[in-house]
């Protein structure tokens, strides 16, 4: 009996030594793999089904063609004297327009934004646990959540910078006060000039590393919580300093920027923004994904072992509990609501260390389903993407004909619940938000012509509306109009008034979403229209002068 126990001992410690092996071996290289196949859908497609991308590569192709007395175009100026944050993509553009095209200073701030947060959890978990574990092959199938989707370019990449910079600040401390001290100034001010919730997001990071990975029985809770809030606070000095001595606020301060009042939840609201890390183009087939990730975190807690940092997992569950008290909207920008679960999600993955001690078929099992929920969370984005890349081709094709200078008024047939229900590929996102509400902003660098939609707000983007080009524009985007509403003042959205000038202050009219009917019902187009291109999906107009 003896010799056997011996042998059954002998027999797991070399399970277990292999289980080590292999997993330094093998990890890396399937982490390595799943992030190849996340950039593929960004190296394939020139416009993705992204809300506001569209938006940001016009604004990335002027600040990059911007030169001392020679604007790109005549509509607006590059001004840098105003803005304090959101900063990120302005930058990338400033710095690289002279080597890389706007589309690929695009490609590569998309990249950057798709693929950072989940670099950046995988190294804080590396850091909090002391190495590999298989939480980290699961943490990439979570790149695509909504706000990339949304085209948050600024957000995605300050979340991810704030997480690396977490990740390093062990070695920070390990160098002393004054290093520690000046490491996460630095920090601070690099995430405040790329997105101001990227500092309140590493701030938090920040204090839950300091409140330690055990519970409050270990150690006395009071004095942990004041160590945790002074921590928090460090990276926000050098920012408070240079709030006070300058006194501008990061945010929205264009004048007419109250486009956006507080909106607030219903309750069937807060639940479907709780899901957000996991919503895409079609709510059926993130269900499916959704079953088959229950199934692999069920399958670790049966199989494996379940190790947490109460602090990262106590922030996690906090932002959650914060959550359904948020606004959807403030005048400082929209989907408030939507961006804390994915900042809990990011803190939770960071926070929880799985493992299969002695177990090595269960290993390779949560393994194997973990890489096929990114092929297949990635491969659905791809196939969403591949349909939506005839939009931005039709619209290139139906404003062929517009010169430089021109003014183009955007329009479209909003969606009826009949188009909603069996929506095609990737072109609507969230509770039906349209992913080519943006796509008129290519007018800009494809054609010299204007649009009213390109982002400008002060205070947050680099960009000027000239006179009288201001009078008919909303810097902050806003929702396109119904066609119907060039025949029906009353159809205006609050956030698209410069449709009243349509007949006085624009050239042509573009109608997206076109190839089904409106909701409002399909009017005629008003007589003063003349057809220039039907493409499908966008329609051209020219508005004929009487």
């Amino acid at each position: 009996m003896g010799g056997e126990g011996s042998a059954a001992l002998a027999a797991r410690a070399d399970a277990q030594a292999f289980s080590g092996a292999s997993w330094r071996s093998l990890a890396p290289w399937q982490i390595a793999l799943s992030f190849a196949a996340l950039s593929a859908p960004i190296l394939l497609f020139a416009h993705p089904a992204l809300c506001d991308y569209q938006n940001h590569l016009a604004r990335i192709w002027l600040i990059a063609n911007d030169m001392p007395g020679r604007p790109a175009v005549p509509f607006y100026s590059v001004d840098w004297g105003h803005i304090t944050s959101d900063l990120g993509v302005d930058l990338a553009a400033r710095l690289l327009g002279g080597v890389l095209t706007a589309d690929q200073i695009g490609r590569l701030c998309l990249s950057a934004a798709v693929m950072l947060p989940p670099l950046g959890a995988i190294l804080l978990n590396r850091r909090v646990f002391g190495g590999g574990n298989a939480t980290q092959l699961l943490i990439p199938f979570f790149a695509w959540t909504l706000t990339v989707l949304a085209g948050f370019l600024n957000y995605q990449i300050g979340l991810g910078l704030a997480l690396l910079f977490a990740a390093l600040d062990p070695i920070f401390k390990a160098r002393g006060a004054a290093v520690l001290m000046a490491a996460r100034c630095l920090c601070g001010v690099i995430l405040f000039l790329d997105h101001a919730l990227a500092l309140l997001f590493y701030s938090l990071l920040i204090g839950a590393l300091t409140f330690g990975p055990t519970g409050p029985g270990a150690q006395p809770i009071g004095p942990r919580l004041v160590r945790s809030i002074a921590a928090a606070f460090s990276g926000f000095v050098p920012v408070l300093l240079l709030s006070l001595a300058y006194r501008v606020t990061p945010g929205n301060h264009h004048p007419a920027g109250a486009g956006l009042k507080y909106a607030w939840n219903t309750l069937s609201d807060t639940l479907l923004a709780l899901t957000s890390p996991l919503v895409s183009y079609d709510l059926r087939i993130d269900a499916i994904l959704a079953v088959l990730l229950a199934g692999a975190v069920l399958f670790a807690l049966w199989k494996g072992k379940i190790r947490l940092h109460a602090g990262l997992v106590g922030l996690a569950l906090v932002l959650l509990i914060i959550q359904p008290f948020l606004p959807s909207a403030t005048p400082q920008g929209g989907w408030t609501d939507r961006r804390l679960p994915i900042m809990a999600l990011l803190v939770l993955l960071s926070g929880v260390q799985a493992t299969f001690p002695a177990r090595r078929a269960a290993g390779l099992v949560f393994a194997l389903a973990a890489f096929g929920l990114v092929i297949l969370r990635t491969a659905w984005i791809g196939w969403s993407w591949q349909g939506a890349e005839r939009l931005s081709d039709e619209v290139a094709a139906a404003m062929s004909a517009v010169p430089a200078g021109a003014a183009v008024l955007p329009v479209q047939h909003v969606a009826s619940p009949a188009e909603l229900a069996a929506a095609p590929r990737g072109r609507f996102i969230f509770h039906h938000e349209a992913t080519y509400r943006h796509l008129q902003a290519m007018a800009l660098p494809d054609h010299g012509a204007f649009v009213p939609t390109e982002f400008a707000q002060r205070g947050v983007h680099p960009i000027r509306l000239q006179s009288p080009w201001d009078q008919i524009a909303n810097p902050e985007g806003g929702e396109l109009a119904s066609v119907d509403a060039l025949s029906d003042a009353r159809l205006i959205p609050a956030n698209a008034s410069y449709v009243r000038a349509w007949r006085s202050r624009f050239d042509y009219v573009l109608v997206l979403n076109a190839d089904y009917p409106d909701r409002n019902g399909v009017a005629p187009p008003p007589g003063r229209l003349a057809l220039v291109r039907d493409a499908g999906f966008a329609v051209l107009y020219r508005i004929v002068r009487r």
